[in-house]
């Protein structure tokens, strides 16, 4: 039998290896973007008199050709869309701003993920405004419905926003701490223990 003998890796300097890793705790700026999330969910859409604002909820119809044909995905009938968000075209949602309904938009703009422009035709027919609910004691005992005050909202909140970072904190020390200590290692590898590990890799996929 052939007996592999492995190399003694030194590791100079590792008693003083410093990795950085960010602070596993949920930020105040976190907590409130879940609660707004929740308070968007639970908003209220509003009829509004007066141009469209980014923000604003609009209906419209529609249509999207290029030489005289449909582009496909690009033509429908009353969607209700958020301006702003940039899903149809480029410059598309510039356009809808500052518009009144009810109101009709010709203009030409690139589709997103497509290398050529077409012509649009937006028919404007309605605009809302998305009000939210004002979070209280009251409000969240009424609508979250496991919590009586906000207060324990947002701990329950900041707890499952630190639960999930802490589990990324735990992989990105590993992914980290891997690679500056390979940077202090410059022993040269045995091809047969790399053909070994390659092996083992393999097997395990085809395993899984």
């Amino acid at each position: 039998a052939v007996c592999e003998v492995r190399p003694v890796i030194t590791v100079p300097g590792y008693g003083g290896l410093r990795v950085e890793l960010p602070s596993p705790d949920a930020t105040e700026a976190e907590i409130d973007e879940a609660v707004d999330a929740e308070r968007r969910r639970q908003g209220d859409l509003v009829t509004v008199d007066r141009p469209v604002q980014a923000g604003d909820h609009v209906t419209l119809t529609l249509a999207a050709s290029r030489d005289g044909e449909p582009v496909p995905g690009l033509n429908t009938e009353d969607w209700l869309y958020e301006v702003g968000r940039g899903w149809v075209a480029e410059g598309f949602d510039d356009q809808l701003i500052g518009a009144s309904a009810p109101a009709e938009l010709t203009f030409s703009a690139n589709p997103n993920g497509m290398g050529e422009p077409a012509d649009f035709t937006v028919t404007l027919s309605t605009v809302q405004e998305m009000v939210l609910p004002e979070v209280t004691d009251e409000w969240v005992a009424e609508n979250i419905g496991e919590f009586d005050t906000l207060q324990q909202w947002r701990a329950s909140i900041a707890e499952r926003i630190g639960s999930a970072k802490l589990t990324q904190t735990r992989n990105l020390f590993m992914d980290r701490t891997t690679s500056a200590l390979a940077e202090l290692v410059d022993t040269p590898v045995p091809e047969s223990m790399v053909n070994g590990d390659l092996q083992a890799r393999v097997q395990n996929m085809m395993q899984q």
